[in-house]
């Protein structure tokens, strides 16, 4: 069962029933045992000067497969036949992998479609005038009726139920609330986009108000800052939006959510405050609070990899709280009973969300940055060992959401797989990085930073799986998930950059830039030119610069 069951992916992606050379169909792969990544992959063309990519080939298709078929016996005493690089593919039998890798006949290149702002992540702060705008009951109904039907989906930590019930109330929590969900659901309505400015300052002011009057243990008043926070943070603005999710900590402190479900029941003798206000046969609210917080536990996970700042949420290890349940959060839901996160690798696995899947995920990243940062010399390898089990282990759990059916229907699942592959290439270009500082063997460089461009390539073709049609502002997942996006795109570029300085020739190299040009398409579609991540990639794209004025358009045909 997964959260996101109302999402539909875009009707106008074309399908086709038995595609030649899928893997998981008949014709297996037929690349040989020897040959690289980068000769699985073949160019895509230019078509009039622009970047128009034509359909992988069957070696493409099947690349996943080719390597979980290979019996390697990885460095650094990994186990064989255990890397999830091999054990995951978006087209196994299992998936719904009936579809053509080419671009429907109605799409344009990616810079063709990026033209208009909506839920784009921006380079420098918007400029809010201070003058508090009001909108009408009307237009706040539209624009919370664009959030529940496609915005939601992409981060569902609020019962709309709930919502519509409360939204009648003149409290300032639930004022804060509503103006909240309405900045959100401003980012997928170009008709409304001048409404977002108006909505953000009433958020944030009916917040204020929230605090002046002392109603700060209020649900609302921590998901009014969770959307806040939010949009902070894809505007631009780390240090408020760090601010702002800053104070959404204290409350759920205050909450007493870190330790909600701790198996003593003493939560509502607490020093936090909260505990015996907290329901206790509500089911539906009580999952509506821990999706609620680990929401907020992403979103300082996401600011504190773009500052290096330190997670003020307290060490996971202490939290008491359940993982979110499957199921779409809404009044009839029936919350199954989840585990804590770090009981979650202890007996039978439970059925995970898409949701709480990122969640592990977002554990797993932070552990790996950790560990790929301590300057610390003992002990690294055997770190590296562990985080690559964890790593495997948690595709084996997710793996009903890693398919092509999953990320293409899904938004979290979308981002989830992009982002525990570029988690695996964080570790192995660490390790990359640590075997050069120790004059290591160049084999144990040169298989990790095979793992990597693997890893790379996946996130490219999950990429493609999601290139939203022209004008489909409702169904343009990539923005949809913007926030949660970039770092994958980035990670996988870099790997590629890796290989290109490597270049072992024209033909090995075709596929690392034709994927690389798509990502940059991919990158300048979610965050506008000069931005962080646009920064972070320069070199990348200098070096593809490079590359191409070295070899001509033509080595690509």
């Amino acid at each position: 069962m997964c959260i996101q069951r109302g999402f539909k992916p875009s009707s106008s992606r074309r399908t086709a029933s038995g595609a030649p050379g899928a893997a998981g169909q008949d014709g297996g792969p037929a690349s040989t045992e020897d040959s690289t990544v980068n000769n699985r992959f073949r160019a895509w063309s230019y078509d009039a000067g622009r970047e128009v990519y034509a359909e992988f080939t069957s070696a493409a298709t099947s690349s996943m497969d080719l390597e979980r078929n290979r019996n390697i016996t990885p460095v650094v005493d990994l186990p064989a036949n255990s890397s999830s690089i091999f054990d995951i593919d978006l087209f196994n039998v299992e998936a719904d992998s009936n579809m053509l890798f080419d671009w429907p006949d109605e799409l344009t290149p990616l810079e063709s479609i990026g033209n208009h702002p909506l839920n784009r992540l921006s380079p420098k702060s918007s400029t809010h005038n201070g003058a508090e705008q009001e909108i009408s009951t009307t237009e706040l109904s539209i624009l919370h009726k664009h959030y529940f039907e496609s915005t939601y989906y992409s981060f569902p930590f609020l019962n709309q139920d709930r919502f519509v019930a409360e939204s009648r109330g003149d409290d300032s929590g639930t004022k804060a609330l509503i103006y909240a969900v309405a900045v959100a659901g401003c980012a997928h309505s170009s008709a409304q986009q001048n409404k977002q400015s108006a909505c953000y300052i009433l958020a944030r002011s009916y917040a204020e108000k929230c605090e002046v009057n002392d109603h700060m243990k209020n649900l609302n008043f921590l998901q009014a800052l969770l959307f806040i926070g939010r949009f902070e943070a894809m505007d631009g603005k780390l240090e408020r939006s760090w601010m702002t999710l800053g104070r959404a900590t204290m409350v759920s402190k205050l909450m007493g959510l870190p330790q909600m479900d701790r198996p003593d029941n003493s939560n509502a003798g607490s020093q936090d405050g909260y505990g015996s206000i907290l329901p206790e046969t509500d089911q539906v609210l009580l999952e509506e609070l821990r999706r609620s917080f680990w929401a907020l536990y992403i979103l300082l996970s996401y600011v504190k990899t773009r500052t290096g700042w330190r997670c003020v949420l307290g060490d996971i290890e202490d939290f008491q709280i359940n993982l979110p349940s499957p199921g779409l959060l809404r009044s009839d839901l029936v919350p199954l009973q989840m585990p804590f996160l770090a009981d979650i690798s202890k007996g039978p696995a439970p059925e995970i969300s898409s949701y709480a899947g990122c969640v592990l995920m977002v554990d797993l990243a932070l552990r790996c940055f950790d560990h790929g940062q301590s300057t610390a010399t003992a002990g690294f390898w055997d770190g590296y060992c562990i985080l690559i089990k964890r790593t495997d282990d948690l595709f084996d759990i997710l793996k009903q959401h890693l398919n092509a059916a999953s990320i293409r229907s899904d938004p979290v699942a979308f981002s989830l797989y992009l982002n525990l592959r570029a988690t695996e290439i964080f570790s192995h270009e660490s390790a990359i990085a640590r075997s050069i500082a120790q004059g290591l063997s160049p084999l144990m460089t040169s298989e990790s930073q095979r793992r990597a461009t693997s890893a790379a390539f996946q996130i490219c073709t999950a990429v493609r799986l999601n290139l939203p049609p022209p004008g489909k502002v409702e169904s343009d997942v990539m923005r949809l998930q913007a926030i949660f996006i970039a770092w994958p795109l980035t990670m996988a570029l870099k790997a590629f950059h890796r290989e290109l300085i490597h270049d072992e020739g024209v033909d090995s190299a075709n596929g690392v830039v034709a994927s690389s040009r798509l990502l940059f398409a991919a990158l300048g579609h979610i965050e506008e030119s000069g931005g962080h991540w646009h920064r972070s990639v320069e070199h990348v794209e200098g070096k593809l610069q490079e590359w191409e004025e070295k070899n001509g358009f033509k080595s690509l045909a």
